[in-house]
């Protein structure tokens, strides 16, 4: 009796700690499937976002950055930011991996809104004088 009990104690044993190795394993594989490798074709990241030098609103629709090598950016909303306005507090959450990029998000006025993409751009517009 006690030789039956132990060996249904090893096989126990043995099944949990297949059962600890899957989930371990899909725990790792689960994460790397799910997360895109890097930027979509013609999207980038901007990496160390609290360097910026200049954040400019383009109501309801996005932002514009510049970095601190003077490049500038476009970040689109997914859909419409209603507090985003020209006169919104506005503040950057970067991705986990310390990225502004596509799993970002932009809050104005503390409604928080996601961004879609990250594109090159050539800058705000240029108000005309009249």
């Amino acid at each position: 009796m006690p030789e039956q009990i132990d060996q249904h104690r090893r096989r126990l044993v043995g099944a949990a700690a297949l059962t600890i190795a899957a989930a371990a394993l899909a725990s790792i594989a689960v994460p790397a499937l799910a997360a895109p490798a890097g930027p979509a074709p013609g999207e980038t990241r901007i990496r160390q976002i609290g360097a910026r030098l200049e954040i400019v609103p383009d109501p309801r629709q996005g932002v514009f950055i510049q970095d601190y090598r003077g490049r500038w950016f476009h970040a689109s909303t997914q859909g419409d930011c209603p507090r985003l306005t020209y006169n919104a507090r506005l503040r950057l959450i970067a991705s986990p991996g310390g990225y502004f990029d596509s799993r970002s998000a932009i809050v104005a006025d503390g409604w928080r809104c996601l961004v879609a993409s990250v594109t090159p751009s050539d800058g705000p517009p240029r108000h005309r004088r009249r």
